[in-house]
């Protein structure tokens, strides 16, 4: 995995067609969970948003390492 608990992120909200930013924020990672779709392995991560007080979802293409 790409990212580990503890690690503070910046993640990103993206509109349907993956290209233009909807919302974003600084968070740190809880967990980190793997998913096998269609036969392949995604790595999701749940993040709490410090901004926001909640936690939400997100796979690696949505938040990098701050």
């Amino acid at each position: 995995m790409k990212f580990e608990k503890g690690d503070m992120v910046k993640w990103f909200e993206l509109y349907g067609d993956m290209h233009v930013v909807r919302n974003s924020g600084l968070g740190l990672i809880v967990s980190t969970s793997s998913q096998r779709v269609h036969g392949y392995d995604y790595n999701v991560y749940k993040v709490y948003r410090i901004k926001e007080q909640d936690e939400a979802m997100y796979s690696e293409e949505q938040i990098e390492k701050v």
